[in-house]
């Protein structure tokens, strides 16, 4: 079997399509496998990810393309010799998880994985459960479109916030702190995105994580 180790992430192009062509993006924070500029990765499926920057209010990604190639120049002819990822609507979501949507979804054959013999035993952790529900102390506006939350006391769990009607495709950042500095947050590199539907009222809760915080930047 024919494996693939990717060296460079300079080797990667990443093509993305803002929601008009008049929009200045910049796609910066390339990852792959959530590493920077990784020298190697073992995965023969990598994951990437990027984040986007714009100057223009409401920009978001339409589409996505990646090129993989062994020499930049081949990225720099748009021939790459490892991977063309095509063009990938990034907007597609399904409207529900019904028989006949998803019956209506192309999908790849599934293939008959055989299981090698193996010792099965549980994990000795203890389950996550909710002890208490805390509701916020104050909500303050911080800036345009911003608002800070205190929760009153440093706490570990889940966040869930229900928003008003939003626009479909529009983007909620959440920011998670411990304390201030000077009335600021200090920055701990805890974060959500949430990608509204634009269907009434829509509800978030970071239920796959946790985070421990007491402010939570919105």
């Amino acid at each position: 079997m024919k494996q693939i180790l990717f060296t460079l992430i300079s080797m990667i192009i990443i093509d993305v399509s803002c929601n008009s062509p008049e929009d200045y993006c910049r796609v910066y924070d390339l990852r792959c496998e959530n590493l920077t500029n990784p020298l190697g990765i073992d995965s023969n499926i990598p994951h990437f990810s990027w984040k986007l920057s714009s100057e223009k209010d409401g920009t978001t990604q339409k589409a996505y393309k990646i090129l993989v190639a062994t020499d930049s120049m081949l990225l720099e002819k748009g021939k790459p010799d490892l991977w063309n990822s095509g063009k990938v609507d990034a907007n597609k979501l399904l409207d529900d998880f019904s028989v006949s949507t998803l019956n209506a979804v192309t999908w790849l054959p599934a293939k008959e994985v055989n299981v090698p013999e193996h010792a099965v035993s549980p994990m000795m952790t203890e389950p996550n459960r909710i002890q208490e529900r805390i509701r916020p102390v104050q909500i303050k506006p911080m800036e345009k479109d911003c608002w800070l939350i205190d929760m009153g006391k440093v706490l570990t769990g889940w966040f869930e916030i229900t928003f008003p009607a939003l626009e479909a495709k529009q983007e909620i950042v959440l920011e998670y702190f411990d304390h201030l500095n000077d009335g600021i947050p200090a920055g701990m590199g805890q974060n959500d995105r949430y990608i509204a539907s634009g269907k009434n009222r829509e509800q978030f809760r970071n239920k796959f994580n946790y985070h421990g915080f007491r402010y939570v930047k919105t």
